[in-house]
């Protein structure tokens, strides 16, 4: 370990509560077998590290290859990449990548991270901790880093088409745009500040943003995301780092965010008038998606169904993401239509029609169901109308044009989409959300929804 970072640990142990000499002594002992690139890992550990924890725990070496490039070799160079928490802050990293086309990331925030962006004490797969992003109060913080050399392309579904330029640490907030190279904002209904750093460090392209529970952060909260950021540790291994330029491409087309809401209606069959809701994860084959992330809102029967290559009638609405495979399908063996010939997102345009009103794209008060590979379906009582909204970040153009005559859809890939089902009245029914890794999540209310 280098005497600068020693330094470093040393400086933010001073500034916290100090454990005793047993605890200090195991926790170094762990930090230091982290940093050994040479012992056989059968498996990563990585703490969550509160302020009151010591932080010599937090740092871990890793190797990172492209966001999706699964026919090239990563770099090999291990790199350190993590936040050391501030008192009262949390801070989580993601695995070493496992395969080339994983980014590595590393999250700190002012709040205890959601449970839904916790997998076995590191931050979820797709690297944004999202529902904390969502329940932020106006006085929370949170940071989010990823990392990618620059040994690497980056290719779909985010590809880099900006040049990264040096830059030195620590990095400074006010050097920040005040928004996001690509993507979108996060909480449309009540807008975050979102200030996006990013540069060249010692061969890899390194992207900070910092999210504020208001539009509008105070001076304390501005100080309080710099001291933060000053905690912000990356470091390469002993080994030379590679140096090559990045490979700078042009986008195939604009980053977009499609958000519309819907009145639809609800068809009576059994003397029962319902919505199901249909979410299941994604599937890869040889690199490619060959099934996506899905959830999707239908109503009805779906007898003498002649077409596979195209949704049932009863299908209202529906979201994927990720890239699709020409042979990629969606929903289950009965079910399943080409997401090449139909879309990534569409809508019935004869059961359903853009409406004004406000749908919340919230999960508070619904029940988590488990969504597997294997389509899960929930049935709501419903009355004659549901209202339905779809979010969605398109990597393309979001025009939604005719598709098999009673659809309308979008064939852009999507990076992550949310779809939310409620009563006119206010209740509601379902929220799902999908997004690139293949994650697909569904809630929906206690009462009145039943497993099918």
């Amino acid at each position: 370990m280098s005497s600068e970072l020693d330094d470093l640990l040393r400086e933010a142990r001073d500034a916290l509560p100090a454990p005793d000499e047993p605890s200090t002594a195991r926790a170094k002992e762990h930090a230091l077998a982290s940093l050994r690139p040479r012992r056989a890992r059968t498996r990563t550990r990585v703490l969550v590290l509160a302020g009151a924890t010591l932080v010599t725990a937090l740092l871990l070496g890793v190797t990172a290859g492209s966001l999706n490039a699964p026919t090239v070799t990563a770099a090999r160079e291990p790199a350190v990449l993590g936040f050391v928490p501030e008192p009262g802050w949390y801070a989580l990293q993601s695995p070493p990548a496992a395969i080339p086309g994983q980014q590595t990331a590393a999250v700190a925030a002012n709040v205890p991270f959601a449970a839904d962006d916790v997998e076995n004490g590191l931050v979820e797969p797709s690297g944004l901790p999202y529902a904390t992003l969502l329940a932020l109060p106006t006085d929370g913080i949170v940071l989010v880093a990823t990392m990618t050399p620059q040994a690497v392309p980056q290719t779909a579904p985010v590809r880099t088409w900006l040049p990264y330029t040096e830059v030195e640490l620590p990095l400074r907030l006010r050097d920040a745009l005040p928004g996001l190279r690509w993507g979108a904002q996060v909480r449309p209904d009540q807008p975050l500040a979102q200030y996006h750093l990013s540069g060249s460090l010692h061969g890899h392209n390194v992207d900070v943003v910092v999210y504020f529970g208001t539009a509008h952060p105070s001076s304390k909260l501005l100080r309080q995301a710099q001291r933060q950021l000053d905690g912000f540790l990356f470091r390469p291994g002993n080994t030379a780092v590679r140096t090559t330029p990045a490979t700078v491409v042009a986008p195939p087309s604009t980053v977009a965010v499609v958000d519309q809401t819907y009145a639809c209606d609800t068809v009576l069959l059994g003397g029962l008038r319902q919505v199901e809701i249909r979410a299941h994860g994604g599937v890869r084959d040889d690199g490619q998606w060959t099934r996506l992330p899905y959830v999707g809102a239908a109503s009805g029967g779906n007898a003498g169904r002649i077409d596979a290559s195209i949704p049932a009638p009863n299908l209202l609405a529906w979201v994927t993401a990720g890239p699709p495979a020409p042979r990629a399908t969606v929903d289950d063996e009965y079910d399943a239509y080409s997401v090449a010939a139909t879309g990534t997102l569409g809508r019935n345009t004869e059961r359903c029609r853009p409406a004004k009103a406000q749908v919340r794209l919230t999960r508070a008060g619904l029940r988590k169901s488990t969504v597997s590979a294997q389509t899960h379906a929930v049935e709501c009582d419903a009355g004659t109308r549901v209202l339905v909204r779809v979010r969605a970040t398109a990597l393309g153009s979001p025009v939604l044009r005719k598709r098999g005559g009673i659809f309308v859809a979008s064939t852009s890939p999507l990076s992550q989409a949310e779809l939310a089902v409620r009563t006119p009245s206010g209740k509601q029914l379902a929220y799902g959300r999908v997004d690139r890794t293949g994650r697909s999540r569904l809630y929906t209310h206690e009462k009145g929804c039943a497993p099918k």
